[in-house]
């Protein structure tokens, strides 16, 4: 058995960022901190960031990914 407490909000979890929205229940992970480290790492800091969109109703699973759907650039 393990002890917990509340400690109130969480705010970093394994280097992710959380925001909490009680009235919209939700809840937004961002890996903004986790990336700019490894960026540091590999001396590649002073790179330009790119927004990538995803359709927020997409339904990701194994059995959705066939050779047809995929597109190499």
């Amino acid at each position: 058995m393990f002890k917990m407490s509340d400690l109130d909000s969480v705010f970093y979890y394994l280097d992710m960022k959380v925001k909490q929205n009680c009235a919209e229940r939700t809840i937004c992970l961002t890996q903004t901190a986790y990336i700019n480290k490894v960026l540091q790492i590999f001396q590649q800091s002073q790179t330009v960031s790119v927004d990538t969109f995803m359709n927020s109703d997409a339904v990701l699973m194994k059995e959705s990914i066939t050779q047809a759907n995929i597109t190499v650039i």
